[in-house]
């Protein structure tokens, strides 16, 4: 099995997918992993610059600059040195391929189809001999890891990050208020007449009543 699965890149401000890597394997851990790095990816612009999502046999970990994710999906067994690496050499690629103002202006999901041939590349090099393939090394990252720690997040933190990002919150208040003015059921419906109907008997009774008193005293 590969040691680094899959790949995503993404616009940073909305997530976005710019390119991705094709996998070739569909264990349900990866198809599962797939799906968060993808809800991930939407909530990027409130998480710290590097992160790590633990899985069983899978971890996500990510790495954003400027306005650009890339996110990989690998097996436990790579070492964060390494998976950092490979993201790092992702981006130098990137953005000797791709202008920024490209990547502010995109409007449809995975504009960049050559560059998944990039990324397939150093993909299969990691895979193949588990060390980096441009000038990054792992000494370098190893370094940059001492001195800033990735933040190791759950789905939970990442899930409710993504919902307050989205005004998810005030959605659920205004679903409150909503669910109050549902239609009233045929019961209440039923209810409602019969009541109007003692109300109008009463009524009626009173008037007689007033009648019948001014009446004896005339």
């Amino acid at each position: 099995m590969s040691l680094i699965v899959f790949v995503l890149v993404a616009r940073l401000r909305d997530g976005l997918p710019l390119s991705a890597s094709t996998d070739f394997q569909h264990s349900r851990e990866l198809q599962e992993r797939k799906q968060q790095i993808r809800t991930v990816s939407k909530s990027l612009s409130s998480l710290p610059e590097r992160g790590i999502i633990m899985g069983n046999d899978l971890h996500i970990y990510f790495f954003t600059c400027e306005d650009v994710a890339y996110l990989s999906v690998c097996m436990c067994s790579v070492s964060a040195a390494v998976a950092f690496s490979f993201l790092e050499d992702v981006r130098w690629q990137f953005m000797a391929s791709i202008d920024s103002s490209s990547v502010a202006q995109a409007c449809r999901p995975y504009p960049f189809l050559e560059f998944d041939g990039v990324i397939q590349k150093l993909q299969q090099h990691y895979n193949q001999t588990g060390a980096p393939a441009l000038g990054v090394t792992l000494s370098t990252v190893q370094e940059e890891l001492s001195i800033s720690p990735p933040q190791v997040l759950t789905m939970d933190e990442i899930q409710l990050s993504n919902g307050v990002a989205n005004g998810h919150a005030g959605q659920t208040a205004l679903s409150g208020q909503t669910q109050r003015l549902e239609p009233v059921s045929a019961p209440g419906i039923l209810s409602l007449i019969l009541n109007i109907m003692c109300a109008a008997l009463n009524l009626i009774r009173g008037v007689h009543l007033i009648e019948y008193t001014f009446q004896g005293h005339h």
